[in-house]
């Protein structure tokens, strides 16, 4: 029976990637055509003084800062009429089938905001792209296995150009960058805004022959996210964020959360004069249930052995960014939001790696206090609370060197409207 199983999954999986192989070529020959018929109806709309339709499609509302300050440029644009769409987050993916959840965390955030938005999922099935007529597509993330088929890029593209600003910040070179700039996503995307000349160069050089032919547009803008950072705010109590990573493999940045825990729950439980923020990745506590790393009912007893103590929290807030303003210190694994913190002018006690850094990672790196132990990220800790802060003026000096672009969303904006009064 096992083995009629093996034989039946390998014959699925073969078939499969001979489908989406054959997408892939379709995707590459039929995408130039369909980009020239939409640039068309844009440019007609254009010259008729007909509005250009902005559809935003949200799935993470925690990631909703990298879109912002653009969907408010357009939102106050008398040309543009926008639209956000809600997807709900995937709860289980294989080769036979992916579900979502019922409950819509991106829809009712934009409720909860009072922010008009549609909900992707009706009763009847998945709301059609093709009913929201829309020009041009900005997509949150560029991973099509995440979202229903109705949503991948594969299918947007027949109706709108697809635009795409980076969820998070890219300090690093290799994997990461490889992963973002997947090929099915390469293929159908339109416009890409690159958040620093790193990426920018990268995405310049995958892309040269379509963009010889005009069949796509990478722009250089900086990254919307900075434009909603704020001053360091004064307060009594010191607290300290900590951003654990979800992965558990070493080749894509290992999470600390395992080497660190006890020893930040021991301090602070001994330390009550001072607070900590846990903040983990979204997908962190699911992915290690789901590889049975750790069980539902450890999970459980984590939630409750920080219930009980008065300066621990888990951060429930959607916007991290609140986390962020309220902190003094950040203890960190690999993350794009490490470079919103440097922007910040706070001390970063950094526990993930530094040998694929780009060159900001490299310049962040001076003002970063590296760790790679409990012992070591205790006395870094130590220190920094008590005000032993030795790197402050280097980054200090380098944040204001890295954040060298303002109004992105509009400078994003801007590039939009230049392109639909273009043929």
């Amino acid at each position: 029976m096992n083995k009629l199983k093996k034989i039946i999954v390998h014959n699925i999986s073969f078939f499969k990637s001979i489908i989406v192989f054959s997408k892939r070529k379709i995707a590459t020959y039929s995408t130039p055509y369909l980009i020239r018929k939409i640039k068309k109806r844009i440019y007609d709309k254009v010259a008729n003084n007909q509005n250009i339709n902005i559809l935003f499609v949200v799935q993470y509302p925690e990631m909703w800062n990298s879109l912002k300050t653009v969907y408010e440029a357009f939102n106050k644009n008398k040309n543009y009429k926008v639209t956000i769409l809600c997807v709900p987050k995937i709860s289980k993916s294989n080769i036979l089938q992916k579900k979502f959840y019922q409950e819509n965390e991106a829809y009712n955030y934009f409720v909860n905001e009072d922010i008009p938005c549609i909900n992707a999922l009706k009763e009847t099935g998945w709301l059609k792209i093709s009913e929201l007529l829309p020009d041009y597509v900005f997509i949150q993330r560029p991973y099509d296995a995440q979202m229903p088929k109705e949503y991948t890029t594969y299918t947007i593209r027949k109706y709108g150009l697809i635009c795409y600003i980076p969820y998070g910040y890219e300090f690093v070179n290799g994997k990461h960058l490889e992963i973002e700039y997947n090929d099915d996503f390469l293929a159908n995307v339109y416009m890409i805004f690159c958040e620093n000349k790193d990426t920018y160069n990268y995405c310049l050089d995958i892309l040269s022959k379509s963009i010889v032919k005009k069949e796509k547009q990478v722009k250089c803008v900086g990254y919307p996210k900075f434009d909603l950072l704020c001053d360091k705010l004064n307060k009594q109590r010191k607290t300290v964020l900590w951003l654990p990573r979800w992965s558990i493999e070493n080749s894509n940045d290992k999470t600390g959360f395992f080497n660190y825990y006890n020893s930040l729950v021991s301090f602070f439980r001994n330390h009550g004069e001072y607070d900590l923020i846990i903040r983990p990745h979204p997908l962190m506590f699911k992915n290690f249930i789901d590889l049975k790393i750790i069980s539902a009912n450890d999970y459980k007893k984590i939630m409750e052995e920080i219930e009980k103590i008065n300066n621990i929290s888990f951060d429930k807030n959607i916007d991290y960014l609140v986390s962020l303003s309220t902190s003094d210190i950040l203890i960190s694994d690999f993350t794009s939001l490490l470079i919103e913190f440097f922007i910040m002018k706070k001390p970063i006690i950094y526990c993930g790696k530094t040998n694929h850094f780009n060159s900001v990672g490299k310049e962040m790196e001076k003002g970063l206090y590296l760790v790679d132990d409990k012992d070591l990220l205790i006395d870094s800790l130590e220190k920094l609370l008590t005000g032993n802060d030795c790197k402050v003026q280097i980054y200090n000096e380098i944040a204001c060197k890295l954040n060298n672009s303002h109004n992105s969303g509009e400078k994003i904006c801007f590039e939009i409207n230049k392109d639909a009064n273009n043929k």
